[in-house]
């Protein structure tokens, strides 16, 4: 008995990390790094969301398909990019990134004026509610 549950628990848990995988490959938001990411914010003449992520972070993987779809309600207010930490780690540094996925809104003069931290569904909904 214990032995079927097992086999059931790997098989969904193989279905869910298949799942995820796909959800964040097919991502519409495009990923910057280093100095494209800089020029990606500067060349927006509008707030900015740098969404830090790392390809192997389930709860990224998580909030990829949120972020797409904020990405596209808001893009006449707000532009948003993505940066891999793993490829672009000065990129994470320079923003003080200690945890993924984080989230970081920039104004129109590249100021920090909010964050978030993790797959926090609320939360970034909350930073973006005036957008």
């Amino acid at each position: 008995m214990i032995s079927l549950m097992r086999r059931i628990t790997g098989i969904v848990l193989l279905l869910l990390l298949s799942f995820t995988l796909v959800t964040a490959s097919a991502s519409a938001v495009p990923i910057y790094g280093g100095r494209e990411a800089i020029q990606a914010a500067q060349a927006a003449d509008k707030p900015v969301m740098i969404s830090f992520f790392a390809s192997w972070s389930g709860p990224s993987r998580f909030i990829a398909p949120l972020v797409d779809e904020l990405a596209a309600q808001k893009a006449d207010n707000l532009k948003i990019i993505t940066v891999d930490v793993d490829e672009y780690k000065m990129l994470g540094a320079k923003y003080h990134i200690r945890s993924i996925p984080t989230f970081v809104l920039l104004n129109k003069d590249g100021e920090e004026v909010g964050r978030v931290r993790g797959a926090d569904l609320k939360g970034l909904e909350n930073l973006l509610m005036d957008f």
